[in-house]
């Protein structure tokens, strides 16, 4: 799936679970086999200071939202994949080592918050993967993806 990108660069708690769990269906009495999440995924956007690796304040407020969702019992049997992704100004290697760092820096907020740390794994795809291509320096480009990467047992 395309990953969702809040225009307002906040995605809340539940929002970020209905993306990942593809469980955006109404709850009701009817029960119903869940489709396997594996791959389901969505874009945040977490600022960074410039050229660092360091969480800006508004990141903050998001990965506390994503640590709430990582926390809630329909998320806690998920290992998730915190792919960094830079937009495409400067070097190819830079940027991949730079998007690596930046996804290291959430995954560390998330662990220091209490989400264990076999359940994420750190991707650093640079410029690899554009979400727009034709605007290879539009700052959307710069993003942390989150994969839902299967159950922690798998």
């Amino acid at each position: 799936p395309v990953p969702l990108m809040a225009q307002d660069d906040f995605v809340p708690k539940d929002l970020i679970i209905e993306q990942l769990t593809g469980d955006a269906r109404p709850r009701g009495i009817l029960v119903e086999e869940r489709p396997d999440p594996t791959g389901m995924s969505i874009g945040l956007r977490i600022g960074f200071e410039f050229d660092s690796t360091v969480l800006s304040q508004e990141a903050q407020k998001q990965l506390d939202a994503l640590l709430e969702a990582f926390l809630d019992p329909a998320l806690q049997e998920y290992r998730f994949q915190i792919v960094g992704h830079t937009d495409g100004q400067g070097d190819a290697q830079y940027n991949r080592n730079l998007s690596y760092e930046r996804a290291r820096s959430v995954m560390q907020y998330m662990v220091d918050r209490g989400v264990g740390p076999r359940r994420l794994v750190v991707v650093g795809k640079g410029e690899d993967e554009l979400l727009l291509p034709h605007a290879p320096t539009d700052a959307l480009n710069r993003r942390v993806e989150i994969v839902n990467d299967g159950t922690i047992d798998n």
